[in-house]
C-alpha cells in the first residue's frame, strides 16, 4: 500500500490512512510505503536552494530531502500505534533498499526485506519511507515520485499479489480530469499502455515505476484513499481502451541540425524528436531554457543548435491497437493543432504554445468524443 503526499497531507488524512492500513492487515499481511505530507519535499528543497543555489546534483540535497518521508513514516507507524495495532517505520536503508549512487537521481538495483519479513513475524504493520534508499553507506533518493517506485520494487520482491497506490484521484483517466472533469476512470489498463503514457505525461504513476513494473510484471491498482473500491488496475492483459491524452505543460525546444546530440545532454530528460516544416528537427526538453543554454556555451555545437523559447507544451495521443487510426487520424488532422509533430507506434504527439495547451486538449477530446459517437464500437468509450 503505497500513500501519495495528498493522502498524507494533514494529521486527519494520516489518521484516515491508518484506519485504511488497520482493515486490510485483518486478512493480509501489508507493507506501508509512504511519500512526505504534501508540499514537504519542495519546502525542503527551498530551504537547500536558499543556503546553495545550484542547479547540479549534489549528495547533501539527498541527506536534506529525504527527511520529509522520515516524519510520514513516524507519524503514521504512531496513528496505527494509536489504535492498538504494532507497527514500525523503517527509512529506506532499514528496509534494505538498495540503489546506485546518482544524487536525486538513484535507480533501485535491490531490495533485501529480511527487516520487512522480521516485522511480520513479530505481527508489526512495516511502514516504509518511499523515494530513498542507500548506496555504499549512503543515503541516496530516488528521482520526484520515487515512491511508487519503492512500493513496485518492494511489491515484487515480497510476490505480492498486488501494489495499491493511493493517491488523490480516483483512478487513471483518458485525460487530466482537471481539465475535462466529465472524463471516466479507466478500470483497466495493460503494462505498455501504462508505461507509454506515464512517460509523456500522465502523472499517476511516476514514468520510472510503470517501466518497473512492467518489466517485473508485478500488478497494480491505482485509487484515491477515500474511494479505495473505484480505481484502475493495470496488468498483463490488454484490453482495449479509448485513446489516452497525456501532457507536459512546460517544454523547451532545441532546434539542431542533426538527429543526434552530444552525450553532455544524456542527463536531461527528453520529451520526444519532433519535425518541423519550417524549422527542421528539434529535440524536446523538461529543462528550461536557461539550464539549455548554459549547458550549449560549454560545448562546441553553438553553431549547430538553437535554444527555441521554452513556453511550449507537449500533446501526446496514445491508442489502442484495436483503435481504427486511420479514421481518427483523419478526423483529427483536419484540425490544424502545430507544425510541430511527431507519430509513433500507437502514439501521436504535438508541440503547442502553452498558453494554448488547455484550449487544444478540449479539442482533442472533443473530437474524440465525436468520434465515438459517429463511428467507434462501444467497448472503449472515453
Amino acid at each position: 500500500m503505497k500513500f501519495g503526499g495528498s493522502s498524507l497531507a494533514s494529521i486527519e488524512k494520516i489518521n484516515h490512512v491508518a484506519g485504511l492500513v488497520i482493515q486490510h492487515a485483518i486478512n493480509h499481511q501489508v507493507v506501508v510505503v509512504v511519500s512526505a505530507m504534501m508540499g514537504e519535499t519542495d519546502r525542503l528543497v527551498g530551504l537547500g536552494h536558499a543556503v546553495f543555489d545550484h542547479d547540479e546534483p549534489n549528495r547533501e540535497y539527498d541527506q536534506l530531502i529525504s527527511n520529509g518521508e522520515n516524519v510520514t513514516a513516524a507519524l503514521v507507524a504512531l496513528a496505527i500505534q494509536k489504535r492498538g495495532h504494532q507497527a514500525i517505520s523503517f527509512t529506506g536503508w532499514q528496509a534494505g533498499i538498495q540503489t546506485t549512487s546518482e544524487p536525486q537521481n538513484a535507480q533501485i538495483i535491490a531490495c533485501d526485506t529480511q527487516c520487512i519479513q522480521q516485522a511480520f513475524d513479530e505481527g508489526k504493520i512495516p511502514i516504509v519511507t518511499g523515494f530513498q534508499g542507500v548506496a555504499n553507506g549512503t543515503v541516496t533518493t530516488l528521482s520526484r515520485g520515487g515512491s511508487d517506485l519503492t512500493a513496485i520494487a518492494l511489491a515484487h520482491s515480497l510476490k505480492a499479489e498486488l501494489c495499491w497506490i493511493y493517491t488523490d484521484v480516483k483512478g487513471i483517466y483518458p485525460v487530466d480530469p482537471r481539465i475535462m472533469p466529465e472524463a471516466a476512470v479507466l478500470k483497466q489498463l495493460d503494462f505498455h499502455t501504462l508505461s507509454k503514457i506515464a512517460a509523456r505525461g500522465t502523472k499517476v504513476v511516476q514514468s520510472q515505476a510503470a517501466d518497473y513494473a512492467m518489466k517485473y510484471q508485478q500488478p497494480i491498482r491505482v485509487c484515491h484513499s477515500e474511494r479505495p473500491d473505484l480505481g484502475t488496475l493495470v496488468g498483463t492483459e490488454d484490453v482495449a481502451h479509448p485513446p489516452i491524452i497525456s501532457h507536459f505543460s512546460d517544454i523547451t525546444l532545441l532546434q539542431c541540425n542533426k538527429d543526434s546530440l552530444p552525450s553532455t545532454f544524456d542527463h536531461l530528460e527528453t520529451v520526444g524528436l519532433f519535425q518541423s516544416a519550417h524549422m527542421g528537427i528539434c529535440h524536446a526538453f523538461k529543462a528550461s531554457a536557461k539550464t539549455l543554454t548554459q549547458m550549449i556555451r560549454k560545448t562546441r555545437i553553438q553553431e549547430q543548435v538553437v535554444v527555441i523559447d521554452g513556453h511550449w507544451s507537449l500533446i501526446t495521443i496514445t491508442y489502442h491497437k484495436q483503435f481504427p487510426q486511420k479514421s481518427f487520424l483523419d478526423a483529427l488532422l483536419k484540425k490544424s493543432i502545430n507544425s510541430y509533430s511527431s507519430a509513433g507506434h500507437l502514439v501521436l504527439s504535438f508541440i503547442v504554445p502553452k498558453s494554448r495547451v488547455v484550449s487544444h486538449i478540449n479539442q482533442i477530446y472533443n473530437i474524440i468524443s465525436r468520434f465515438y459517437e459517429e463511428m467507434a464500437p462501444s467497448y472503449c468509450k472515453p
